[in-house]
């Protein structure tokens, strides 16, 4: 999926997420998730975390390919044990929520993750930047709008 339907989603999950968990810091909750829900495509050069990071970005790709270890499950479980062991958990937790969420919409496209790398991969009928794409993001954004308007 592309960075802005990852972007709505994770939005979407992390709003849901803070009336649910109630935490502490709302706005670190929300912005950090979002953050992590970018992440994963620090692999890929043309994307839109891979364009900030350069030359990592290069290297992790050359590495690791695109949508290998670097989507899947081992990078957010690893954060939040770090991050539980540091005593920041909510960090943690909400860099685990983003990461994943990003991994679950990649799961819906047609080139789908490998979620415990090499083994278990996951794939969807959504092609990237399709019709079906763009439906799902129009579908949360809605959603937002009416979660957000509901505060007031």
């Amino acid at each position: 999926m592309m960075f802005k339907t990852h972007l709505v989603i994770a939005l979407l999950v992390g709003i849901v997420l803070v009336q649910w968990l109630n935490p502490i810091y709302p706005l670190v909750f929300l912005a950090v998730l979002c953050l992590a829900a970018a992440l994963p495509d620090i692999d890929t050069p043309k994307s839109k975390v891979g364009k900030k990071v350069g030359f990592l970005s290069n290297i992790l790709n050359y590495t690791l390919g695109h949508r290998g270890v670097m989507h899947s499950l081992y990078i957010p479980a690893g954060f939040l044990l770090l991050s539980i062991l540091l005593g920041f958990p909510l960090i943690g937790y909400a860099f685990a929520f983003g990461y994943v969420i990003h991994l679950l919409s990649d799961m819906l496209t047609k080139d789908g993750v490998h979620l415990l790398y090499p083994f278990f991969h996951v794939k969807g009928f959504i092609s990237t930047g399709g019709i079906w794409e763009t439906v799902v993001f129009i579908l949360a954004l809605g959603l937002i709008v009416l979660k957000v308007s509901a505060f007031f």
